[in-house]
C-alpha cells in the first residue's frame, strides 16, 4: 500500500520528497523499458462488436460488491468482459478471463480491448471501490450518448503531481469522424507494458492516458472537479473537516480528492468510497465506520 500521508509545507522535507519520487521515477522508468507488451490473456473471438461495452478489471480476491458492479452494469445494458488479474478459478459472468498480474489494471485493460473490432461507448473501471448503488446506477443513466462528439468522462480530477483523471472510472463515447476504438487500441499497444511495480502502471498509464487525450480531438469532462469538491470541503460543516487538511487547502496543496477530501468528492456527486479508505486509510483522516455505511446506504 503507497502511504499518502500529509503533505508537508516544510521546504526541507518537500526537497527530500521531491528527491525520493525522483528515485522513485527513474526505478519506474527501468521497470517500463524491460517490460514486455505480450498479452497475459486469450483473445476472444465470439463477440468483437458491442454498443455498450465495460471492461472491468479486479485482483484474485473478488468479493460481493464485484458481483454487484457487474450485475448492474449487465442490467443497464451494458456488456461486461470481466479480468481477473492474479487468478483463473473464478467466473463472475459469461465473459470472465484471468490473467497474470502483469501491468496492473491497465494491462487488464490493454489484454481486454485488443479483441474490441468496435464499440460505441466504452466503461473502463477497477475493483478498487465500494459503490453506493443507487448512485451508480444514476451515473450509468446520465452517460448519455452523444451524437455530436467525442467524450472522455472521469468521476474525479486530480491535481496531484500534474493535472490528471483518476482512472478507476473512465467513460468513452466514441465518434467515427473524430476519436475511435482504434485510437484508444493503439494508446494501450504502443504504451502500456507488462510492469512489475503499481507506481510504474500510474506514471504510464494513469498519467499516460489523460496526457494522450489531450491530444486527440475528444472532449475530457469530470463528474467531480478537483475545484469543486475543494470548495465544498472549505465551505462545509461537516463533523468530518479537519484542520489540517483546511491548511493543507488553503495553501492550495493539491491532495488526494478519493482519500483526503473523500466525503466531500461523495457529496459532490463520486458513487463510492475507495476501498484502500476504508480497509488501511492511508492519508490518514478522519472517519467512523457509521460514515461510510450512511453513505454507501448499507443500514
Amino acid at each position: 500500500m503507497i502511504r499518502i500521508r500529509r503533505p508537508s509545507t516544510n521546504p526541507i522535507l518537500r526537497l527530500l520528497t521531491y528527491l525520493f519520487r525522483s528515485l522513485i521515477n527513474a526505478i519506474c522508468r527501468i521497470d517500463y523499458f524491460f517490460s514486455s507488451t505480450e498479452n497475459q490473456m486469450c483473445v476472444f473471438s465470439n463477440q468483437t462488436m458491442f454498443r455498450k461495452v465495460a471492461i472491468y478489471a479486479c485482483y484474485m480476491e473478488v468479493d460481493a460488491n464485484d458481483e454487484r458492479v457487474i450485475s448492474t452494469l449487465e442490467n443497464s445494458g451494458w456488456d461486461v468482459i470481466t479480468v481477473i488479474n492474479g487468478s483463473d478459478g473464478e467466473t463472475l459472468n459469461n465473459m470472465t478471463f484471468s490473467r497474470v498480474n502483469k501491468g496492473y489494471d491497465f494491462g487488464a485493460f490493454r489484454d481486454a480491448i485488443r479483441s474490441i473490432q468496435q464499440a460505441d461507448q466504452l466503461l473502463l473501471i477497477n475493483s478498487s471501490m465500494y459503490w453506493n448503488i443507487s448512485k451508480f446506477e444514476k451515473i450509468l443513466v446520465n452517460l448519455q450518448m452523444e451524437k455530436f462528439e467525442a467524450i472522455a468522462t472521469y468521476l474525479t480530477e486530480s491535481l496531484q503531481t500534474n493535472r490528471h483523471g483518476q482512472s478507476f472510472f473512465l467513460h468513452f463515447v466514441f465518434h467515427p469522424d473524430s476519436f475511435t476504438i482504434s485510437h484508444l487500441k493503439e494508446f494501450f499497444q504502443e504504451n502500456i507494458r507488462n510492469t512489475r511495480f503499481k507506481r510504474t502502471a500510474v506514471l504510464y498509464g494513469e498519467y499516460g492516458i489523460y496526457k494522450f487525450l489531450e491530444e486527440k480531438p475528444i472532449r475530457i469532462s469530470f463528474i467531480c472537479e478537483y475545484n469543486v469538491v475543494v470548495k465544498t470541503y472549505l465551505n462545509s460543516q461537516d463533523s468530518l473537516t479537519e484542520k489540517w487538511v483546511l491548511s493543507l487547502l488553503e495553501k492550495q496543496v493539491p491532495l488526494n480528492p478519493t482519500q483526503h477530501l473523500w466525503w466531500a468528492a461523495f457529496d459532490c456527486g463520486l458513487p463510492g468510497i475507495k476501498k484502500s479508505l476504508v480497509k488501511f486509510n492511508p492519508a490518514g483522516v478522519k472517519f467512523q465506520t457509521s460514515n461510510i455505511q450512511d453513505r454507501l446506504n448499507l443500514k
